[in-house]
């Protein structure tokens, strides 16, 4: 019995070099400061910043040449303006643009259409919705003036 307390002893020994060396790792250094832990506000406004940011630069880089569509900003959105849907038919002209929704006119009749559906390409504005649900969206209940 002795025989083996001297032999664990001397494995202690033997293996505290190595157990040493992986507790004594460089250090490294902490992460820098950031918002309070569980707080999503100042994530959430990174985010919108850089959203807002990147709507603007898509706005600066004026008439796209492309087909594909890109978002708008409320400049892009003139009175008088053509509307297509995302085929390329006309679906009508914008009678009136208020702070985040635009009237559209068409021959059935006029509907506001939030910003967010709007969008451009190189031949000018679309609307993210066939003519027939434009055409039947104007058709039934009226925008208040």
């Amino acid at each position: 019995m002795r025989f083996l307390t001297c032999m664990a002893a001397a494995g202690l020994f033997a293996l505290a070099p190595a157990a040493m060396a992986q507790g004594t790792a460089p250090s490294v250094p902490p992460p820098p400061p950031g918002p309070p832990a569980g707080t999503t506000d100042s994530m959430m406004l990174d985010r919108d910043r850089m959203f807002g940011q990147l709507r603007s630069d898509v706005a600066r880089a004026g008439p796209t040449n492309s087909l594909r569509p890109v978002p708008v900003v409320p400049a892009d959105l003139a009175v008088g303006a053509a509307v297509r849907d995302r085929k390329g038919v006309m679906v009508g002209t914008l009678e009136r643009v208020a702070d985040d929704y635009a009237v559209l006119v068409g021959a059935d009749g006029k509907v506001a259409v939030d910003f967010t559906s709007f969008a451009k390409n190189r031949n000018g504005l679309l609307i993210n919705l066939p003519k027939s649900k434009i055409d039947a969206m104007m058709s039934g209940p009226k925008p208040k003036n």
